[in-house]
C-alpha cells in the first residue's frame, strides 16, 4: 500500500479517534465542571496505566518493526516472544508498581496514596496493553494498515459507554471509578480482538525465542527509554504542578522543599491548598488536551514515517522526510490558529456559567503560553521518526532527555508562583529548545537544509490532488 494511501487511512482513523477521545473528555468535564479539583485528581489517576506502560514496553514494539522491516527477524519468532514479555515482564511489572505503592502508603501516610480499587485495575491493564502494542506493531510491519488503525479505535469506541455505565450505576461522587473501569475492560477487549486478528500470523500461545529477544532488547531499550522520556515529557508536567505549587506564601522555598522530599505536604491548612492544587492540574490538563490537538496528525503520521523509513534506502528518505516535515508543520500550525480562536466561546457554550466563573482565566492563559512550544514540537516528532528508523536512537534520546530536564528546570522556577501558566510557559520553552536542536541534529546527518524543511514548495500541492483524488475514488 502506498505511503499517502496508508496515512489517508489513519488520518481518517486518528480524527475518528479525536473525535470520540474529545467528546467523551468534554462529557466528563461537563458532569465535573463545578468540581474542577475532582477533575483535576481523575486526571492525575488516568494516566497511571500509559505511564507503567511506557516503563514497561522495552522498546520492543519498535524492534519488531525495525528488524522485521529489515528482513532480520520473522513475524512468528517476534510475535510468540513479545508476547511472552507481555505476560510475564507486564506481570512484574504490575506487582512491582502495587509493592511501590504500599511502601509509599506505609512510610509516607501523608502523601496521598490512590485507594487499592482504583489502582489495581489500572495496573492489571498493563500486561493487556503491552499484547496490544506488540502485537498491533505485527500489524504495522506487514503493512495491514486498515486492521492496525482499527485496533486504534476500539478503546476510543469503547471509552465512553463503559464510563457512563459505571457513573450511573455508582455515584458521580465515585467518578474515579468509572473511569478506571472505562480503561481497564476496553484493554481487555482490545487485546483479545488483536490476538484473534493476527492468528494467521502468530499462534495463541507465546514463546520465548532467546536470539530475537536479546537482539530485540539491545536496541529496544534505548527506544523505550525515548518514549518513556517523550511520555513524560508531554504528562510529567500534571505532577510537577502536583508537587511545585504553592498557593499561599514562600511559594520557592517550599517548592524546594517538597522538591527535596519527595512531596511530603508541608505547613498547616494543607487540605485547602491540596484542592486548590487539584483544580491548578485541572486547568492545565485542559490547556494541554486543546493544545495537543495539533499533534493528532503527526502522531498519526509518525510510526508511518518510521516504518518506511526503515525500510527505505537513505537517499529515498533524504527526500521524502522533508515533504512530510514541512506539510505536517503548516498544517498544525493552521490547526493551532483554529483552536486559539474557537476554544472560548465553544467552551463556554458547554460548559456555561462554570466556563467564566472557574475554568476561563487559568485555562486561557496557559494555553496562549503552551500552543506555540506545541507547535514548534510538531517538527521535532516528524524528524525524530526519521532518525529512529535509520537507527540514530541515541541521537533522539539525548533529545528526549534535553525536553524532560530543560522543562523540569523552568518548572521549578515557574510553577510554585504561576501554577498551570507557569508549567506552560516552561513546557512551551522546553518543546521550542527540543525543536531547534533537532533540526540542526537532522541537518548535521543528511544535510538537508532548514528552507526544504519548513518552506512549502509548488510540487507539495501534487500530494493534496492525489489524496483528494484518492479519497473521492474510495468514497
Amino acid at each position: 500500500m502506498r505511503f499517502s494511501t496508508s496515512f489517508l487511512i489513519t488520518l481518517l482513523s486518528s480524527l475518528t479517534i479525536v473525535i470520540l477521545d474529545k467528546g467523551s473528555g468534554l462529557l466528563i468535564l461537563k458532569l465535573l465542571a463545578d468540581r474542577p479539583d475532582l477533575k483535576g485528581g481523575l486526571d492525575l489517576l488516568s494516566t497511571f496505566p500509559f505511564i507503567l506502560m511506557a516503563v514497561s514496553n522495552l522498546g520492543l514494539a519498535t524492534s519488531l518493526i525495525y528488524f522485521v522491516r529489515r528482513g532480520e527477524a520473522t513475524v512468528k519468532e517476534a510475535g510468540e516472544t513479545t508476547a511472552m514479555v507481555a505476560l510475564v515482564w507486564g506481570g512484574i511489572c504490575v506487582l512491582g508498581a502495587l509493592l511501590v505503592l504500599q511502601v509509599l502508603a506505609a512510610f509516607h501516610p501523608e502523601v496521598e496514596v490512590p485507594a487499592m480499587s482504583l489502582v489495581l485495575p489500572l495496573f492489571l491493564a498493563t500486561p493487556f496493553m503491552l499484547i496490544v502494542s506488540y502485537r498491533n506493531s505485527i500489524q504495522l510491519a506487514l503493512g495491514h494498515i486498515r486492521a492496525y488503525n482499527l485496533i486504534h479505535l476500539i478503546p476510543s469506541l469503547t471509552y465512553l459507554p463503559v464510563f457512563l455505565l459505571f457513573y450511573f450505576l455508582l455515584t458521580s461522587e465515585d467518578a474515579a471509578h468509572a473511569v478506571v473501569f472505562a480503561r481497564f475492560f476496553p484493554a481487555v477487549l482490545t487485546a483479545g480482538i488483536i490476538v484473534w486478528l493476527v492468528r494467521r500470523e502468530v499462534p495463541f500461545l507465546p514463546k520465548f525465542h532467546p536470539k530475537f529477544f536479546w537482539k530485540a532488547l539491545s536496541f529496544g531499550w534505548r527506544a523505550n527509554l525515548n518514549s518513556t522520556l517523550t511520555y513524560l515529557n508531554h504528562r510529567v508536567d500534571l505532577f510537577l504542578v502536583r508537587l511545585f505549587y504553592v498557593p499561599t506564601g514562600f511559594a520557592m522555598i517550599q517548592a524546594v522543599l517538597l522538591l527535596l522530599f519527595l512531596g511530603i505536604p508541608l505547613g498547616p491548612g494543607r487540605s485547602l491548598e491540596m484542592r486548590m492544587i487539584r483544580e491548578e492540574v485541572a486547568f492545565y490538563s485542559l490547556a494541554v488536551t486543546l493544545a495537543e490537538l495539533v499533534w493528532y496528525f503527526p502522531d498519526a503520521m509518525r510510526d508511518l514515517l518510521f516504518t518506511k523509513v526503515a525500510g527505505i534506502k537513505e537517499e529515498e528518505a533524504r527526500a521524502f522526510t522533508p515533504v512530510v516535515c514541512r506539510n505536517m508543520f503548516w498544517i498544525c500550525a493552521l490547526g493551532g490558529v483554529v483552536i486559539y480562536l474557537i476554544y472560548d466561546p465553544l467552551m463556554g457554550l458547554w460548559m456555561g456559567e462554570a466556563w467564566g466563573t472557574l475554568w476561563r482565566d487559568k485555562v486561557s492563559a496557559a494555553l496562549t503560553f503552551l500552543l506555540p512550544g506545541t507547535l514548534f514540537f510538531t517538527i521535532a516528532k516528524v524528524l525524530q521518526a526519521d532518525l529512529t528508523g535509520r537507527g540514530f536512537i541515541n541521537v533522539c534520546l539525548f533529545l528526549s532527555g534535553l525536553v524532560l530536564v530543560s522543562m523540569t528546570l523552568l518548572d521549578l522556577f515557574l510553577i510554585p508562583r504561576y501554577g498551570a501558566a507557569g508549567a506552560s510557559l516552561g513546557s512551551s520553552l522546553a518543546y521550542g529548545l527540543a525543536a531547534l536542536a533537532t533540526i540542526f541534529s537532522y541537518k548535521k546527518r543528511t544535510g538537508v537544509s532548514l528552507k526544504a524543511l519548513l518552506i512549502p514548495e509548488r510540487k507539495d500541492w501534487e500530494i493534496y490532488k492525489g489524496l483528494l483524488a484518492r479519497f473521492r475514488r474510495r468514497a
